[in-house]
């Protein structure tokens, strides 16, 4: 009896280079975004959960 191959392991999805990533943030979100930073300390700070 052969065994069942799934996969061959080459096949999985991978996540996008940085170079192959395009983020387009609309105008209202970026004022959101500013808007927010005023209240924290550094930019880090605003983006953590």
């Amino acid at each position: 009896m052969n065994p069942i191959q799934l996969t061959n392991g080459k096949s999985r999805p991978k996540a996008p280079r940085l170079d192959e990533v395009q983020l387009r943030f609309s105008d209202k979100g970026v004022r959101e975004l500013e808007k927010l930073l005023t209240h924290y300390p550094d930019k880090k700070s605003a983006m953590l959960p």
